[in-house]
């Protein structure tokens, strides 16, 4: 099954293909912080590679819920009202809300995540505080990471995680 994302505001191909790689095992747990138009086509494409795949997206806005029937969207006010899932998951891929506000996201995933998560985050060179909250929340190896370097390229680094903080 071919991905074809369009990138821009969506995900590229080329980022999700990368991480395929390093998700083991039959089952795939997945925490989505941005839902839009490249959700339901990760959720499908995760599902033709795994015999057992949990999604979950989280959004703000109702535009941009996924209505693929194989992912469970929930819309959220804020990142410090958001309560996520009672769960752990193997790929968490952050990708909203919009701007710099997404860098609170890190101390809630300390929660959601265990040794050997996948985080992909989506535009992490567009706030140094990306980073600077990451490494407070987790010890990790880059797996993958792609640099801007022509405006509008997408940019993003990829991490497993070794240690939550």
């Amino acid at each position: 099954m071919s991905l074809k994302l369009n990138g821009g505001w969506s995900y590229s191909t080329q980022q999700i293909e990368n991480l395929i790689p390093h998700l083991k095992g039959d089952s795939l747990k997945v925490l989505e912080l941005g839902s839009g138009e490249s959700t339901g086509k990760i959720c499908d494409h995760f599902l033709s590679l795994f015999s057992d795949v949990v999604f979950h997206s989280f959004e703000t806005s109702r535009k941009y819920l996924s209505n693929n029937p194989n992912v469970t969207s929930t819309l959220y006010e804020t990142v410090e009202s958001c309560v996520l899932p009672d769960d752990t998951f193997d790929l968490i891929l952050v990708d909203g809300p919009h701007g710099e506000v997404r860098n609170q996201w890190y101390d809630k995933l300390r929660g959601v995540s265990r040794v050997g998560t996948i985080i992909h985050i989506d535009d992490f060179c567009h706030y140094a505080s990306f980073a600077e909250n990451l490494d407070k929340s987790f010890k990790y190896d880059i797996l993958d990471e792609s640099g801007r370097s022509k405006k509008n390229q997408h940019c993003w680094r990829t991490v497993k995680v070794t240690k939550i903080l």
